[in-house]
């Protein structure tokens, strides 16, 4: 039987998800439905993650890092595809990090963990949030 995953997560959660989110699943498994691989996600960044992650099964490296690796240093062009996808790739990343730890410094602020003003700006990107 397949779940609902949205009426899975919002029952599990207790919260409404608004129209304009997603649920990712983690390891991209459909059919992993279990709660710690699924993610909700702004539709935006959930687009942008899920063609990037598109893109990269597209040139190869879904499956196999070093055959596409080996297959762009063959070819310019598959050079330039590889090389596209995994920098939108990266950004595309670096955006669920970032919201992921918004989300975690908002959900600790409402629990009444003083947060450092550092922490607070919304600015900030994922590897200025790792430091």
């Amino acid at each position: 039987m397949k779940k609902n995953i949205r009426a899975y997560y919002e029952e599990h959660y207790g919260i409404k998800i608004p129209a304009d989110f997603r649920i990712l699943h983690i390891d991209g498994k459909k059919s992993n439905t279990h709660i710690s691989n699924l993610l909700l996600l702004p539709k935006d960044i959930y687009a942008d993650i899920t063609k990037a992650y598109n893109d990269l099964c597209r040139v190869g490296l879904s499956y196999n890092f070093k055959k596409a690796f080996q297959a762009a240093l063959r070819d310019d062009h598959q050079c330039d595809n590889f090389c596209a996808a995994l920098e939108f790739f990266e950004e595309a990343l670096s955006n669920v990090f970032i919201w992921v730890a918004r989300k975690h410094f908002e959900d600790l602020g409402k629990a009444g963990v003083e947060l450092s003003d550092r922490v607070k700006q919304s600015n900030l990107t994922y590897r200025e949030l790792k430091r």
